[in-house]
């Protein structure tokens, strides 16, 4: 679909594909604003902020955020920006998440470098530019974040904000999937499949699509059944395979 899309010029389902990617990108994000917050947030000064924010008590955690935000605290700054960025206990204000997520993320926070590159990616809060993106986003991946790994491929794949380069890309998704990372799983799984980067390998493909189904991806799900039904009907063969 991503390169269908890319070849035909269909703006429309381009954007409508993108939507939905990221969408499912950046649910793992939310789940980690709304349900993790202690996962990213390391106990300290901000411990007040976390615990009242997880209580419900948004107006108490922005009160408790602010100032050491404004101090440098990087957590903070990466809490703040992400209350503005859902609107959690304040106004939603794309542009007041960018200022906060620029501030942790050039304090070399992964996860508000994670983010920026979001933002600049798709032109939330900030004007669209792919060289940003890709900047912000090599900065988390390089520290092990698995969802900017997962990005850096599709970004390698695609030539958006630098080079295509689908054995750069191979590789970052297999970090990212290493990491348990599931559309990062389908996605190295359909790169064995096709040959992307990394020699087609019908078992190494098989093996990563399985791993993102266990994981609940829906796609790698769809694909394995449909490797199934062509099995049972004779239609796959060793050629096929290869």
């Amino acid at each position: 679909k991503e390169t269908f899309y890319y070849k035909t010029g269909d703006v429309k389902q381009v954007q409508e594909y993108v939507n939905d990617k990221l969408s499912k990108i950046t649910i793992y994000h939310k789940n980690g604003e709304v349900n993790r917050v202690k996962e990213f947030v390391n106990a300290g000064e901000e411990q007040k902020g976390v615990d009242a924010y997880n209580s419900g008590d948004y107006a108490t955690a922005l009160k408790e955020f602010k100032p050491l935000a404004e101090k440098g605290n990087l957590k903070s700054q990466l809490s703040l920006g992400l209350m503005y960025q859902y609107g959690t206990g304040v106004t939603k204000d794309s542009k007041k998440a960018i200022v906060w997520f620029l501030k942790a993320a050039e304090g070399g926070d992964k996860i508000a470098q994670s983010w920026l590159g979001i933002q600049y990616m798709y032109g939330n809060g900030v004007p669209l530019d792919n060289q940003k993106a890709f900047k912000w986003m090599s900065r988390a991946a390089k520290q092990g974040h698995a969802n900017s790994q997962d990005m850096l491929g599709l970004m390698y794949k695609f030539g958006k904000g630098v080079d295509k380069d689908y054995k750069k890309s191979f590789e970052w998704r297999k970090r990212a999937a290493i990491q348990n990372h599931p559309q990062a799983q389908f996605e190295l799984g359909m790169m064995y499949r096709l040959g992307q980067g990394v020699e087609k390998d019908f078992t190494e493909a098989v093996k990563w699509l399985t791993k993102s189904a266990e994981l609940g991806y829906p796609d790698a799900a769809k694909y394995l059944n449909a490797i199934k039904y062509l099995e049972k009907a004779g239609v796959l063969n060793k050629k096929d395979k290869l």
